[in-house]
């Protein structure tokens, strides 16, 4: 999905059947590190594939209850709005080591890629909050893992691990 596709979906369904039932929201936004090196070192087609194949590898990692698309560029977003903010992290960082795992094949050559999420959660039986605000912490998220090494998961400003 583009991103106004999921703007338009996130607002006029999930975010509202969450806020309606007073549940939680979660957003997971991630990137693939260094991709402009991929596309530079192995050429536009090689990262066309390396898109694709990480899509199908996202889609293979979730659960019936999450959804995948992309979200620009080599970013993808993850409604995984029906978990708890301990099982979106645990599935960013499930991702993360499958994406660090998974070689991709172009003519006989293998690419490696790693990948950074954020991610952003809001629970509307305690809070109130809007979609852009979700995905602007998501984002926010995204940026702390790049700053703080890449190759990692961060939570957006505002959401908290449950301390179980």
């Amino acid at each position: 999905m583009s991103k106004n596709v999921w703007m338009t979906f996130l607002s006029s369904c999930s975010l509202y059947s969450a806020r309606k039932n007073k549940k939680s929201a979660s957003i997971i936004l991630f990137d693939i590190d260094y991709f402009k090196r991929v596309n530079d070192t192995y050429g536009h087609e090689a990262g066309d594939l390396v898109l694709v194949k990480i899509s199908q590898l996202v889609k293979s990692c979730l659960i019936e209850e999450a959804i995948s698309g992309s979200y620009g560029g080599e970013e993808f977003i993850i409604n995984a709005s029906n978990l708890s903010i301990d099982e979106v992290y645990s599935l960013a960082e499930k991702i993360g080591r499958n994406v660090l795992d998974h070689f991709i094949y172009y003519n006989g050559q293998a690419i490696s890629v790693t990948s950074s999420f954020g991610i952003s959660s809001i629970d509307f039986s305690i809070n109130e909050g809007e979609l852009k605000q979700l995905i602007r912490e998501a984002d926010e998220g995204l940026y702390k893992a790049k700053r703080n090494g890449r190759n990692r998961v961060e939570l957006g400003r505002g959401t908290l691990l449950q301390e179980v």
